[in-house]
């Protein structure tokens, strides 16, 4: 799991390599500088909800240079890390909806590593419109189950052609989980939720496949959010 975070902000700045962002002071155009420490950490995490941290890249200003830096970027230099010390391990990155993009997605085919990445309903919109256009023609492309107290139904769509830069082609596979589950309100009635995920697969779905890469992989890159507030 590979996921950003802010650590901590200060009116002064203690470091050169420190980011920069302008706040607005009061209703006025007046605007001061605040500078902050930004990093993206990579977590092993594990289906039992083991989390080991892994690896830290820190955010900053390079020698020389007058751009600040990205996440993207450092996901790239996060990337040459991985690859550079674990040429040969079988790897799945679990991203958030920063990440669907063309070159993330290349970059890990590059690396032969798989991915779950979150796909949010605003995020390339070519891809959504395959999916919900394929997905009439491709029935029994389902899965209905209960997990602890949840009843879920999956549906995916596989080999998306999704076309990005100069006419670069990769090959995509979309999978959606639309869930239900009854809670206790703060009144003592109970009332019943919904959830809705979705994510974008290196891999193609199968009802063999679907469970495990979406419960016991993807899901679980929401534990590195609570690591990284530590």
């Amino acid at each position: 799991a590979i996921d950003g975070t802010q650590k901590f902000a200060r009116d002064t700045r203690w470091a050169q390599e420190l980011l920069e962002r302008h706040l607005r002071v009061g209703d006025g155009a007046e605007t001061k500088p605040q500078y902050y420490v930004y990093v993206l950490e990579a977590s092993l995490v594990f289906p039992n909800g083991i989390k080991i941290p892994l690896h830290t890249e820190f955010l900053e200003y390079a020698d020389g240079s007058e751009k600040q830096d990205c996440e993207l970027k450092a996901f790239r230099r996060m990337a040459r890390w991985l690859k550079r010390r674990f040429a040969r391990l079988p790897i799945m990155l679990l991203l958030d909806g920063l990440y669907p993009n063309g070159p993330v997605m290349s970059l890990c085919h590059q690396q032969a590593w798989q991915f779950m990445i979150v796909l949010p309903d605003d995020v390339l919109p070519s891809v959504w419109g395959e999916a919900h256009g394929l997905r009439r023609l491709q029935p029994g492309q389902e899965l209905d189950q209960n997990w602890g107290d949840r009843r879920q139904h999956f549906w995916w769509v596989n080999d998306i052609r999704y076309e990005y830069g100069d006419r670069r082609r990769l090959v995509v596979h979309v999978v959606v989980c639309e869930e239900t589950w009854e809670e206790v309100a703060p009144d003592g009635e109970v009332v019943t939720k919904n959830g809705r995920h979705a994510w974008i697969s290196s891999e193609p779905l199968s009802k063999g496949n679907v469970h495990y890469r979406c419960n016991l992989a993807a899901r679980h890159r929401w534990a590195i959010e609570n690591q990284i507030l530590v």
